[in-house]
């Protein structure tokens, strides 16, 4: 449908991702529009947002390859770059709390040894230094062997691995660019083009508490345009896991058109009456997500 490369305009690229003429018109005039789209699977949360940011897309990518997107998402809190070689170092910087940790340990998004580990160093007094030490252990895990390398949390259906593979999977139908379908399916380790990949802490503000997710990066850049995938291969609240792809090509006019694809994954809103629940959550989710582009918008016309 779009190879991002920017040979494809922004009304193609709408129309083959099934938007009416009047929201390609909308999103053109600068309005963030959303539309539901095929769930990869019963626990996706699947939502498509689009609009224009008033700043070429050379500009708009070199603010994002600063890591700057994290400020303007709106339930990021604060977020910091790991060096894949040794990730604890990196997270000694993350901004936890015993108390915060304590909490987060009464539901563990977890698997049944790490668990046992985190309230193992809750009662010891030492919760934030052993959820660091699960975090880096699975930052290692997965920047070796990628999807393969997640540990699935305890309970059922909760594994975001699986989950992750259902995003590759719709991915290949929204991006035609092989180069991207090569670094998707790709274990960064293993990647030809290291430069395209990035580890990142980050705290978010979940429904009842802060907590740790980790973020897979990958920016390309192509000729005209460029694509991000955010791979949240561990969420520690709310949801299993994440992948977003936003593609980002210049318009006739030289501003930039957004297209970001958004699959959350949640075990909440599988089974019975998932339907009804996943019609909820995409609408909590939208509003966050739309305040999210608008905030970008904001950013964007001082570059």
């Amino acid at each position: 449908m779009a190879s991002w490369r920017g040979r494809s305009t922004p009304e193609e690229v709408g129309a083959g991702l099934g938007l009416p003429a009047s929201s390609v018109k909308a999103f053109l005039d600068g309005e963030v529009v959303t539309q539901e789209i095929e769930a990869a699977n019963d626990k996706d949360l699947s939502l498509l947002v689009i609009s224009v940011a008033d700043t070429t897309v050379d500009k708009l990518f070199e603010w994002a390859d600063r890591e700057k997107v994290h400020e303007i998402q709106a339930a990021s809190l604060s977020a910091g770059m790991l060096d894949p070689s040794d990730p604890a170092a990196g997270l000694e910087d993350m901004d936890l709390d015993e108390k915060t940790v304590e909490a987060l340990a009464k539901t563990p998004f977890m698997s049944k040894s790490e668990a046992a580990e985190l309230k193992a160093g809750v009662e010891a007094g030492n919760g934030v230094d052993a959820y660091k030490k699960i975090l880096a252990a699975r930052c290692q895990s997965y920047w070796e062997n990628g999807l393969e390398g997640i540990t699935p949390y305890e309970g059922k259906g909760r594994d975001p691995a699986k989950d992750l593979k259902s995003a590759n999977e719709a991915a290949l139908k929204a991006i035609t660019d092989l180069n991207v379908h090569e670094e998707l399916f790709t274990a960064p380790s293993q990647s030809q083009n290291p430069e395209y990949h990035k580890l990142k802490w980050v705290i978010q503000q979940g429904n009842d508490n802060p907590a740790p997710r980790l973020d897979h990066i990958i920016r390309i850049r192509r000729e005209l345009g460029y694509v991000t995938v955010t791979r949240r291969f561990y969420s520690g609240t709310d949801y299993d896991s994440s992948q977003i792809v936003t593609g980002v090509i210049p318009t006739s006019d030289g501003r930039s058109a957004i297209f970001y694809i958004n699959r959350t994954f949640s075990s909440a809103v599988a089974g019975f009456g998932g339907s009804a629940k996943r019609s909820i959550g995409r609408k909590l989710m939208r509003s966050k997500l739309v305040e999210t582009m608008k905030n970008g918008q904001a950013v964007a016309k001082d570059l």
